[in-house]
């Protein structure tokens, strides 16, 4: 692992508090967004939902929006865009069934700036093609969720979006060359680093 908050990679006690403390500068983590071989509309959304500007229920009602503020996937707490895309109890069950198939163990952060920050080539650069693609396209495919139960009144369940979500992430890479399989089964049994 490389602890990036020092320029040598190797953590220590300072740059650690200083990281707690918010006082370090960190830089916008823009590789992980425009880098990876997603969609440009994909790549714009976690843009905009990095720096807090998707049109959540919480951004709507500061723009004035009268309305319900809970999340419309698990209908529990408010719905902000780190609860949406991270903390919702069904965004958290998409991330644990996706990092299980990568053989990943993974301590979420408190926002989607700090998820890409710390996800973007964590493994080296040559085993992170697909992994970088990951939160891009998991939070599109929530994204889309969400809408579609709010505008449209449709869901779908945890398995058949996680489903959708590997179906995604195989096209994905199979259209930027990141794959050389031919299936969607053994694309996800290529996904595992174990």
């Amino acid at each position: 692992m490389h602890w990036r908050p020092r320029q040598h990679g190797v953590f220590d006690t300072k740059s650690f508090y200083h990281v707690m403390d918010g006082t370090q500068d960190i830089k916008f983590p823009w590789k992980a967004i425009w880098r990876v071989k997603a969609p440009r509309r994909v790549s714009f959304f976690g843009w905009s939902a990095a720096w807090g500007k998707i049109l959540t229920c919480d951004n709507l009602m500061r723009r004035g929006y009268t309305m319900a503020g809970w999340c419309s996937m698990c209908r529990l707490d408010g719905e902000t865009g780190s609860h949406l895309m991270i903390h919702c109890s069904l965004a958290s069950g998409l991330w644990h069934s996706v990092l299980r198939a990568f053989g990943v163990v993974w301590v979420f952060p408190d926002s989607i700036i700090n998820l890409f920050y710390g996800w973007y080539n964590c493994f080296g650069k040559h085993n992170s093609s697909v992994w970088n693609l990951v939160p891009l396209c998991l939070m599109w495919i929530i994204w889309r969720e969400r809408n579609s139960r709010v505008f449209e009144e449709k869901d779908l369940s945890q398995s058949k979006l996680t489903e959708l979500f590997f179906g995604t992430l195989f096209d994905w890479a199979r259209v930027g060359g990141l794959t050389p399989a031919m299936s969607l089964a053994d694309f996800v049994v290529s996904l595992s680093f174990s």
